[in-house]
This record gives C-alpha cells, structure tokens and sequence, in this order.
C-alpha cells in the first residue's frame, strides 16, 4: 500500500506500527548509497532522528489529535521505500552528472515519498484540509534524503 502514491489510507492504519520495516530501510539505503561509493549510514540515520523527533513535535503542535513518536517514526519510515529505489538507480546511472534530468527524476522520488506520508499522516490525525500543511516538513525531510543521494 505504501508504494501507491494515490492509495486512500482510513484512520486506524497506522495502528499497528512497527520498527522493523523502516530500519530496514533505512539499511537498504545506505547498503545502496555503500553501492554507489558513499559511505553514509551516520548521515542517513541522523537525518532520520532529527526528522522523526522534528516531525512529532510538529504534528503534535499542528493536530488536536495526537500521535507518538513510535507511530510516526514507522509511517516516515515506510515511505523512505521509494527514495532506496532512488539508490539503488543512483547505484547504476550516476545522477549527479545528468544535471537537472537528474535533479528532476530525484524530485519525483521526493514527491512519491512526500505524498504517501502526507496521505497517512492526514489520514491518521484527521487533518482533512490540511494535506499540504503536512506535505511541506515532510517534503524538506525527504529532500534532505535526496541529495544525499543525488550528490
């Protein structure tokens, strides 16, 4: 479900969280990142604490309904699935020298990841009409991840 961008979530998806997915992806990523000749698996996991504490605090000010930080860490982390698919590409197609055909595949990973967050967050706190409320922290947190990967 994670991987269609389009997918209508219901407000109990996230309910069964879990860690097990994200930190494989968050493996996977700098496992592909490794690949490709970098070594950044500090970066990528700092990135993703810094942005999960950061992502709580905003949606718990922004929201009447709260969430935890174990719940939005496994909802984060499953949507970081389409940005290994960006490493593992980088892995064969060296990115950075494309240019900007390069820096736009990378925006498209960044508006997959961006939009299924997005999707689950307003459907699990109930922000109806506050979609790109939500998708503009999660779009800077997915971006970071990016270029990291393009650059």
């Amino acid at each position: 479900m994670v991987l269609n961008p389009f997918t209508k979530y219901t407000a109990d998806f996230a309910d069964e969280a879990d860690m097990s997915g994200p930190l494989l992806f968050c493996l996977l990523l700098g496992v592909a990142l490794l690949l490709s000749g970098d070594v950044r698996f500090g970066v990528i996991y700092g990135y993703a604490t810094v942005g999960c504490v950061t992502i709580y605090l905003i949606f718990n000010f922004m929201c009447e309904t709260q969430i935890d930080l174990y719940r939005s860490t496994s909802i984060l982390g499953y949507a970081l699935l389409p940005m290994v698919f960006l490493a593992t590409i980088a892995i064969v197609i060296d990115l950075k020298n494309l240019g900007l055909i390069g820096i736009s595949i990378g925006g498209i990973f960044i508006l997959w990841c961006t939009s299924t967050a997005a999707n689950i967050f307003v459907s699990c706190l109930r922000m109806k009409d506050q979609f790109w409320l939500a998708a503009y922290p999660l779009a800077l947190l997915y971006t970071s991840f990016a270029l990291i990967t393009i650059f």
